[in-house]
């Protein structure tokens, strides 16, 4: 027999969002939450006595979040659909978009169809991070699913979603590190001590622009991580690079990916706060990256998230000798590209400089932006020409 799942039903007025094919569905939607309904469980949404959608249910805000728009029962078939279809994207764009690189984004969440889901390959070796309890709850079936799709060294998967969390679990497999090439560059990846999967992928492409135009340029690269604009700055031909951040593990990733791939480039790293490094630097740089952590992680910080890429591109601006370059990006989600210009205006203004837009930047093709849940699209950047 069949197991029974939830159904919860949505009011008339809000069938539209499921019908836009939106992965998300905010409480207000739902007509009345079953009591005793558990994070993460699986759920029909109910309209008008027809199940229209299938997913999992959170007790928050977004109380729903869409896995199919049909009845569904969450199995390893399911999950091996969705899957097979991200990989199936991947092996294509591996013919051309990804040349010279072994390090991407295998899922992308929504973006890919299955919320919450992130997978990253590091040259064979996969990362899972699980955004909410409805993954960690099918961790068994998407495990499977991803098994039967590939043949990974490893598979760890992370749950950053979690406060209270040790660094995640090995599901096959016990290594913890790798080498990997990005456009040509080594870079060694931890996925247990480091941020996030063990990199930030969605900066590959931006990262081989910087290489195209820091020829003979001194580069700043503010929040280094682990130097991957440093690498490209270096890479294209820059006659000097600093790179900045306030961690002590990501300043000694840095030099050691430096010390991997250009022995003897003039590269230096300082570990500090880069608002206070830029307020205090007195050598302007040619070209400056911006890659702050995300300034907001919800809507009740946006506003001074805001102000604080004003103050940050300000300060950035200033550094710059003008004529010079500026790459400057946001990952808040909440923060839209209207958003995040505005405030690179007012820090225009605030300086007292002319800035022109040569290019609008984002994520790569690995990280597909889903038409119908534009909130896929999370990364913002601007190149920047910045004239006294």
């Amino acid at each position: 027999m069949p197991k029974k799942y939830p159904e919860l039903s949505l009011h008339p007025s809000k069938v539209a969002s499921i019908q836009r094919k939106h992965h998300w569905v905010f409480s207000g939607a739902l007509k009345k939450i079953p009591e005793g309904i558990q994070p993460g469980e699986w759920i029909y949404l109910e309209a008008q006595g027809k199940i229209v959608a299938s997913g999992f249910f959170n007790p928050g805000s977004i109380a729903a979040r869409i896995v199919a728009f049909e009845k569904r029962e969450p199995s390893v078939d399911l999950f091996k659909e969705k899957i097979e279809s991200s990989i199936l994207l991947r092996k294509q764009l591996g013919s051309n978009l990804l040349k010279n690189t072994d390090a991407f984004r295998l899922f992308h969440g929504e973006g890919d169809g299955l919320p919450g889901l992130i997978i990253d390959s590091y040259n064979g070796h996969l990362v899972v991070q699980s955004h909410h309890e409805g993954i960690d709850l099918y961790k068994k079936e998407i495990a499977s699913a991803i098994l039967e799709l590939l043949n990974p060294e490893t598979v760890f998967w992370r749950q950053p979603y979690l406060k209270e969390q040790g660094n995640g679990e090995w599901i096959l497999g016990e290594k913890s590190r790798t080498e990997i090439q990005e456009n040509g560059l080594k870079m060694t990846v931890d996925w247990v001590k480091g941020q996030k999967t063990g990199l930030f992928l969605d900066q590959r492409d931006n990262r081989a622009l910087l290489a195209k135009i820091a020829n003979k340029k001194s580069v700043l690269n503010c929040f280094c991580y682990e130097g991957g604009f440093s690498l490209s700055a270096i890479q294209g031909g820059a006659k000097q690079v600093v790179s900045v951040d306030i961690s002590d593990r990501a300043i000694e990733a840095t030099l050691n990916n430096v010390q991997l791939n250009f022995p003897k480039a003039k590269h230096l790293a300082h570990c500090a706060d880069v608002m206070d490094y830029l307020k205090q630097v007195e050598s302007g740089f040619d070209l400056i990256v911006l890659d702050p952590p995300a300034f907001a992680k919800g809507l009740k910080s946006r506003h001074k998230a805001i102000q604080a890429y004003r103050r940050l591109n300000g300060l950035g601006m200033k550094a710059l000798k003008k004529p010079g370059f500026l790459m400057t990006y946001s990952c808040s989600a909440v923060v839209d590209e209207g958003m995040f210009i505005q405030a690179v205006f007012a820090a225009a203004l605030d300086v007292q400089v002319s800035v022109q837009i040569l290019q609008k930047l984002g994520q790569p093709s690995d990280h597909p932006t889903n038409l119908f849940h534009q909130e896929t699209s999370y990364l913002k950047g601007l190149l920047l020409y910045v004239k006294p």
